[in-house]
């Protein structure tokens, strides 16, 4: 859909698209979205004036693209991948070669199984901004396009999210606060020494070692044959009862 800001409008381009992350490329205004359907992301691109969308590249089962973002030229592209294992990493491949049909990305950045979220440009192209949990706590990394290096920019101890760069070293971002997300301004300097969250399980676990045996074990030693109690066809209206009475 389009909404008109000064009318308030809203007008429907196209319906039942399933098309989501949208980023607009100010070059040919283009807008470039991630496609879901049937399990299979596809990368797409919807042109003026914007009533249907072309697959430019699929990926295989099992791997999730996410928080697209384009940089300033309009040449790169940026995501973050979500594996079926559960790894997430940071990738950039170039437009040129996915609308070619070469859809090879780069790895940036492993994650492992923390999530890499809302990595963006900044005006210059050089750095991508996001947040991860890489340390048990929300902070900002800054990847180096020029270094190839991963940054962290920020320790804190409540969590910072969704960075907005407003030059090559400044951030906009959002600061988690018992009164909700704050707006604070951050200067992207790398830090040398990150700690991370000491968490309290973690903690009780090393004092008394034997918590370690205190486990329910795995579901799949559970002999679900046994536990049957009645086998037969199941009918809704004779398993409806009274439960209770207010």
């Amino acid at each position: 859909c389009t909404v008109d800001t000064e009318s308030g409008e809203t007008h429907r381009l196209m319906r039942d698209c399933r098309i989501g992350d949208l980023v607009f490329n100010p070059h040919d205004r283009c807008v470039w979205g991630l496609r879901h359907f049937n399990g299979i992301s596809t990368l797409v691109r919807i042109a003026p004036p914007y009533r249907e969308w072309s697959q430019v590249h699929s990926w295989p089962y099992g791997q999730d693209p996410y928080d697209i973002d384009l940089s300033p030229d309009g040449q790169w592209l940026s995501f973050s991948l979500s594996e079926i294992s559960g790894r997430q990493s940071l990738q950039l491949a170039e437009l040129a070669a996915l609308e070619a049909g070469l859809g090879q990305s780069r790895e940036l950045f492993d994650f492992g199984s923390t999530v890499p979220a809302n990595f963006v440009f900044a005006p210059g192209g050089r750095y991508l901004s996001g947040s991860s949990y890489y340390t048990g706590v929300s902070n900002i990394w800054r990847y180096d396009l020029a270094a190839d290096s991963m940054q962290a920019c920020s320790n804190t101890e409540t969590g910072l999210f969704r960075p907005l760069p407003v030059t090559e070293d400044s951030l906009v971002v959002f600061r988690y606060s018992g009164e909700g997300f704050v707006p604070a301004w951050l200067q992207a300097r790398p830090l040398a020494d990150l700690s991370a969250v000491t968490f309290l399980g973690q903690q009780v676990i090393e004092k008394y070692p034997v918590l370690e045996s205190w486990n329910v074990g795995s579901p799949a030693k559970i002999q679900l044959d046994s536990l049957v109690t009645r086998a037969g066809p199941y009918r809704a209206a004779r398993n409806i009862g009274l439960e209770s009475v207010v």
